[in-house]
């Protein structure tokens, strides 16, 4: 069955992700779906998805060094996931990029850096809470703290 709408035909039913090599087969079969799953009916090329999967901790590795070491795939290599080679890294770096796994670590980085700019330079707000009772910082704006002290 399919929804018709402004041009489009949508398949009803279950969705999954783009499998990038069934869009190239597509292409190059000329968007000719059948001669494409006649083709991909024929080709024995496991699913690189269930040869070699990824553990959590791998996971977990990547994505640390991914915040340390930023797109450094060679040094998140070295120092983080050293159970992968590069090229492998960096082909899971594209596929992470197209999971919900990765809306989430975007997500949390965005709060982090959020939360960094309201007190740039200050990562312990129990410091920041002593130097302000201490008064090495700005005082407070409150007009209420003055009139207390005098």
């Amino acid at each position: 069955m399919f929804i018709n709408g402004a041009g489009d035909c949508l398949p009803m039913g279950s969705h999954s992700r783009d499998d990038e090599q069934a869009l190239y087969l597509l292409l190059q079969c000329g968007y000719n779906t059948e001669e494409a799953l006649r083709r991909a009916s024929m080709q024995s090329v496991p699913n690189p998805d269930t040869t070699s999967m990824w553990s959590e901790e791998e996971c977990k590795n990547f994505e640390s060094g991914l915040r340390m070491y930023g797109k450094n795939f060679y040094q998140i290599h070295q120092n983080k996931v050293k159970t992968r080679n590069v090229g492998e890294i960096v082909q899971f770096y594209y596929l992470w990029k197209k999971t919900e796994r990765h809306d989430v670590f975007a997500n949390k980085a965005r709060l982090e850096k959020k939360k960094y700019s309201l007190h740039p330079g200050i990562t312990d707000y129990m410091d920041r809470f002593l130097d302000e009772q201490e008064g090495s910082i700005n005082p407070p704006a409150s007009p209420n703290v003055y009139l207390m002290s005098e």
